[in-house]
């Protein structure tokens, strides 16, 4: 899965558990506002780790492909 696709499942996810656990402490109006902020907290979890896992595959990509540049010279 990509870093959207990633996202929206992780979202739906926590908006579940939190709509749930929200609806059966307090009612399901304090149980969507639980589940809405769930997921959206989540999003901007995964947004930001996906990204950051991104960038260190990217880093250490580069990393290695400069290592055989530089044996290659030699």
């Amino acid at each position: 899965m990509n870093r959207v696709q990633t996202t929206v499942v992780d979202s739906l996810f926590a908006f579940l558990v939190g709509f749930l656990v929200g609806s059966l402490t307090s009612g399901w109006r304090d149980g969507f506002r639980a589940g809405l902020l769930a997921a959206v907290v989540s999003a901007v979890v995964t947004w930001v780790v996906y990204g950051v896992l991104e960038v260190e595959t990217l880093v250490e990509e580069t990393t290695i492909d400069a290592e055989r540049v530089a044996a290659d010279a030699e």
